[in-house]
């Protein structure tokens, strides 16, 4: 995130943007530097339901994830006025719901997913 905000400007000039479009194109690359660390997490809960051959719940979690964001886009940028970064923050707040969403799915289908973990850490404390 810190390289997103102190490097922006200078990412956006290397990609040959216009400078009329360099303030709120860096006002949404700044916006979306905060749905980095929770795209990395979603990744993984991707990862784990994939790998314990659960693909119903990474499809219904991206599916209520871009129904919200485009739900979210339409409010944020016609009915608020936000403009690009309304676009930015409805993705980013998606991206939060989906973290939220991934757990919960997986307790509510009553899937254990730490039961087949074997290795040099005992993680019994997290059942």
């Amino acid at each position: 995130c810190i390289w997103h905000t102190l490097g922006a400007t200078s990412l956006l000039t290397a990609l040959s943007t216009p400078s009329a479009l360099i303030p709120p194109a860096r006002s949404y690359v700044l916006v979306r530097a905060l749905g980095f660390p929770v795209a990395l997490l979603n990744t993984a809960m991707w990862g784990v339901c994939m790998g314990h051959q659960d693909p119903a719940t990474p499809l219904t979690v991206n599916l209520l994830s871009c129904v919200l964001n485009v739900l979210g886009d339409w409010w944020l940028c016609s009915m608020m006025g936000f403009g690009i970064v309304g676009a930015a923050w409805a993705t980013v707040g998606c991206m939060y719901v989906s973290a939220v969403v991934y757990p919960l799915s997986m307790i509510l289908r009553k899937r254990n997913y730490l039961d087949n973990l074997k290795g040099p850490i005992d993680l019994g404390c997290l059942r």
